[in-house]
C-alpha cells in the first residue's frame, strides 16, 4: 500500500478523501495545516501529498515552496475551490501535478493518483545522487 499525506483543514472533508482514496490502494495520514505536513514529512515517507490550497497560516502553494527549498521532491496535487490564475502558476512552476477543483471529481482524483509511479518518489536530491 503507498502513503499519502492529506493535506486538509475541513475535518470532514479529510475523512472523507481518506476514504476515496484508500480506493486507488493508498493509506493516507491526515494533518490539517503545512505546519503538521513538515512534521509528518520529517518522520516518515510519503509516495505522494494531497493538499488544499488554503490552509490555516501557510498555503499549500508555500507548503510546497518549503519543501522544494529543502530538496524534498515529493510529487503534490493541490485542491481548493478558490484556485486563481497567479497560484496555479506558481504551483505549476514548482513542479505540481495536478491543481484539483473542489468540489473534488473523485474519478478524476484517482485518475491522477494511479497514473504516478508505483515506487515511493519522497526523495531529496542528494538521495537521487547516491
Amino acid at each position: 500500500m503507498r502513503r499519502l499525506l492529506l493535506v486538509e483543514d475541513s475535518v470532514e472533508l479529510a475523512e472523507n478523501l481518506a476514504e476515496i482514496v484508500s480506493e486507488a490502494d493508498f493509506e493516507a495520514q491526515v494533518v490539517h495545516s503545512a505546519e503538521q505536513a513538515l512534521g509528518a514529512l520529517t518522520g516518515g515517507e510519503f509516495d505522494v501529498i494531497l493538499s488544499d490550497l488554503r490552509l490555516p497560516k501557510q498555503s499549500g502553494v508555500e507548503l510546497v515552496q518549503n519543501l522544494r527549498n529543502g530538496g524534498d521532491q515529493t510529487p503534490v496535487i493541490l485542491m481548493s475551490a478558490f484556485a486563481d490564475e497567479a497560484a496555479q502558476a506558481a504551483a505549476r512552476r514548482l513542479g505540481v501535478v495536478s491543481i484539483l477543483v473542489k468540489p473534488i471529481d473523485c474519478t478524476r482524483l484517482l485518475s491522477v493518483l494511479t497514473a504516478l509511479p508505483p515506487q515511493g518518489l519522497r526523495r531529496n536530491q542528494s538521495d537521487q545522487k547516491e
